[in-house]
């Protein structure tokens, strides 16, 4: 998910959106749970640096 597709935006980044663009429209606030492997987990924590006010909760496994 740490992937770039984009010039600084990642999968990540465009699922988060998503869901912000979701929560907008319908008045909501989904969360996004996130479990990663810890080889993964420094990565994912630097993408989600970005989105400091979302409802994001991420642990490893």
């Amino acid at each position: 998910c740490a992937m770039e597709i984009s010039s600084g935006v990642t999968c990540l980044d465009l699922l988060i959106n998503q869901i912000e663009a979701l929560n907008e429209k319908y008045g909501c606030n989904i969360p996004l749970l996130l479990v990663n492997a810890e080889n993964a987990h420094d990565g994912i924590l630097k993408v989600l640096e970005k989105h400091t006010n979302k409802n994001i909760h991420s642990v490893t496994q």
